[in-house]
């Protein structure tokens, strides 16, 4: 079963088995309010899938004010799982660091501003949920849709996609010093044991990369 995205060498293939579903916030009332409201604390079912199927796209918007894009919250559980196999604010699952809205492009991730999208494969065998949890003291209008399929088969030798999201204060405690190339001291990290740890996982698996930001408060170049 081919799920890939960018590829147009299976496009005159006639397909069975697959049926293509989408979620949303649109106005059941024939309107244009095409959002639901995430009350301060709660958390909403954005989907919720019965079967074998896949995720091919998820699209969504909201406020950058008051740190919306950090105090959302989105999970996404597959099988009948109890823990999600992604947890991770808004803003940082689409690439988005600090809570701040900015433009990014990759092949499985966009930022347009505050327009986000994820193409991002998740296949699942007996189901998907889907929910967004608001963390923060108010409540927030919450724009989205997931495009999904419905397979008549359960997907073969098809890995489940995880995310999630970590925040670290690293102080470096070596007092060890050299001198850079402008002659200043500056304390040294010989051994690696200070590095900050990106992935530490076991079991089969691709690893498909992470969006890594960092805040100093020292001057000149950190990197």
């Amino acid at each position: 079963m081919d799920i890939g995205m960018t590829s147009l060498s299976s496009l005159a293939e006639l397909r069975s088995g697959i049926r293509s579903r989408r979620w949303s916030s649109y106005d059941q009332t024939g309107g244009n309010a095409d959002f639901w409201i995430v009350p301060a604390g709660a958390t909403l079912v954005l989907g919720e899938m019965k079967g074998p199927g896949c995720i091919r796209h998820i699209w969504t918007t909201t406020r950058q004010d008051e740190n919306y894009l950090r105090r959302l919250v989105l999970r996404l559980y597959w099988d009948g799982e109890v823990a999600p196999s992604v947890l991770c604010p808004l803003g940082d699952f689409f690439g988005l660091g600090h809570a701040k809205a900015t433009y990014f492009e990759s092949l499985p991730l966009q930022a347009s501003y505050l327009g986000l999208n994820c193409w991002f494969p998740m296949p699942y065998s007996r189901g998907a949920k889907v929910t967004i949890t608001n963390d923060s003291d108010s409540p927030s209008f919450f724009y989205f849709y997931i495009d999904y399929q419905e397979w008549d088969k359960p997907p073969q030798n098809m890995g489940r996609f995880h995310a999630c999201w970590r925040r670290r204060l690293v102080i470096k405690e070596d007092e060890r010093v050299g001198h850079n190339a402008r002659g200043e001291t500056q304390r040294l990290n010989t051994t690696g044991d200070e590095n900050y740890t990106i992935l530490n996982v076991q079991g089969r698996g691709h690893y498909v990369g992470c969006c890594l930001h960092i805040d100093t408060n020292e001057l000149g170049c950190w990197g």
